[in-house]
C-alpha cells in the first residue's frame, strides 16, 4: 500500500494575534483623534460662550479696555472645561491676562515687555505635558511675574494703594511648587478671580484720575477766562 502522507495544519493563533494588534493600533488612533476633536470643541464652545457673555454685558464693560474685557469675560464664564485636562482654560486665561496687563503698562507708560514675555513663554509650555508637575513650578512663576508687573505699574505712576497688589500676590504664592496644577484647580481659579478684581480696579482708578484732570482742566480754562473778560 502506498504511504499516505499527512500535513499538519499550521496554526492560525499568530494570525490571530496580528489581527488583533492591527485592531488595538486602529483603536488607539481613533480614540485620539476623539480626545483631538473635544479639546477643539471645548475651546470653541469656550470662546462663543465668551463671546455670548461680552455682548451681553456691554454697558458695563463699556469703561475698560478691549484686553481687560477678554481677560474677564473669559474667566467670568462658568465653562464646565474651567481648567480640563489639557491646561487650555489655564493657557488661555493666563495669556489674556498677559494682554491685559501688557494693556495696562502700555497706557501708563510702564515697560514690562520682558515680564509678559517670560509669561507667554510659560503659557505656551503648559500644553506640551498634560501631566508634568513642573507646571506648578513655571505656573507660579508666572503668577508672580503678573503680580510684580501690576505693582510696577501702579509705583512708576503714583496710583492709587487701593489696588490689592499684596492680595494678588499671596493667591500665587499659594500654589504650591512640585504638585501638578491639576490638584490645584482651587488655587489657580482664585488666582485668576483675584487678577480680575485688581484689573477692574486698575481701570476703574485710572477712569478716575481721567475725570478729574479732565474737571481741573476745565476749571482752570473757565478761570483763565474770567480772568481775561
Amino acid at each position: 500500500m502506498a504511504e499516505i502522507k499527512i500535513e499538519k495544519k499550521k496554526p492560525i493563533w499568530p494570525w490571530i494575534l496580528a489581527v488583533l494588534a492591527v485592531l488595538l493600533v486602529l483603536w488607539l488612533i481613533f480614540n485620539d483623534n476623539d480626545d483631538n476633536t473635544d479639546d477643539m470643541e471645548t475651546v470653541t464652545d469656550t470662546e462663543q460662550v465668551e463671546e455670548d457673555y461680552i455682548y451681553a454685558n456691554n454697558d458695563s464693560l463699556d469703561d475698560n479696555n478691549d484686553e481687560i474685557n477678554t481677560f474677564v469675560a473669559f474667566v467670568d464664564t462658568e465653562s464646565e472645561e474651567r481648567m480640563g485636562l489639557s491646561h487650555n482654560y489655564t493657557q488661555t486665561a493666563l495669556e489674556r491676562l498677559a494682554d491685559a496687563v501688557e494693556a495696562e503698562a502700555e497706557e501708563a507708560n510702564v515697560e514690562v515687555d520682558r515680564e509678559m514675555e517670560r509669561v507667554n513663554d510659560i503659557s505656551e509650555n503648559l500644553t506640551e505635558d498634560k501631566y508634568a508637575e513642573q507646571h506648578a513650578d513655571s505656573l507660579k512663576v508666572a503668577f508672580v511675574q503678573i503680580a510684580n508687573s501690576i505693582e510696577k505699574i501702579q509705583k512708576e505712576n503714583n496710583a492709587e494703594t487701593s489696588v490689592d497688589v499684596k492680595g494678588l500676590k499671596e493667591k500665587a504664592e499659594a500654589l504650591k511648587e512640585g504638585e501638578n496644577i491639576l490638584n490645584q484647580k482651587d488655587a489657580v481659579n482664585a488666582y485668576f478671580d483675584k487678577a480680575v478684581e485688581v484689573l477692574e480696579k486698575m481701570n476703574d482708578n485710572a477712569m478716575a484720575q481721567n475725570t478729574n484732570g479732565a474737571t481741573n482742566t476745565n476749571g482752570n480754562n473757565s478761570e483763565n477766562t474770567n480772568q481775561k473778560q
